[in-house]
């Protein structure tokens, strides 16, 4: 990210003063030498004011580079979420990823859940947005909305097929398997 207009401003700015002086140090005339003593000091100002421009330039750039590590992207935020998930997640997850990389933009397909379609990428955010071996709570969806009826519908038929538990008090439905989860949507 270097800028060689700056770099270069800064040595033709001293080049000039120094040449200056020196075409001034060849004068007689007092008038004259005071004259290039005051291009020369000009000269130098000019030189300063680019450094200075240069210095802030990589400065700020820094800062930048500081500010967009530590800021929350996408992400990392997923990251952050695979790094607590337990083995038995990571095995689950590790059945998909070829396929999310595969299809970066869309879905891959539809999964019939009683008499739902549900988009796989929409599953997929569902169970990656799972906390402590808990599915994500169904009142976190609007109610009425379509993902409200897709979240019922899943959380439904997992613990209708025996690998989730119902939810209980505060808490949402667990998951029991991560590994059976796959093989009751029909993914494998």
């Amino acid at each position: 990210m270097n800028n060689p207009i700056r770099l270069w401003s800064i040595v033709l700015w001293f080049t000039f003063a120094f040449v200056v002086r020196a075409m001034g140090l060849m004068m007689v005339n007092p008038i004259s030498i005071s004259l290039f003593y005051l291009v020369f000091i000009c000269g130098l100002a000019a030189a300063g004011v680019s450094t200075w421009n240069y210095l802030l330039f990589w400065v700020y750039y820094f800062i930048r580079l500081h500010r967009e590590t530590q800021s929350i992207t996408p992400y990392s935020e997923l990251i952050e979420k695979v790094r607590w998930l337990s083995r038995d997640q990571i095995s689950f997850l590790e059945k998909f990823v070829v396929a999310y990389v595969e299809t970066p933009g869309g879905e891959l397909g539809f999964t019939k859940i009683g008499d739902l379609e549900i988009p796989d990428g929409w599953i997929r955010k569902f169970l990656l947005s799972s906390d402590g071996g808990f599915l994500p709570p169904i009142r976190r969806f609007p109610q009425g909305s379509i993902n409200r009826k897709y979240a019922e519908a899943l959380t439904d038929f997992l613990i209708e097929k025996g690998v989730a538990k119902p939810a209980v008090g505060n808490r949402s439905a667990r998951i029991d398997s991560w590994r059976d989860i796959a093989e009751v949507i029909g993914w494998q």
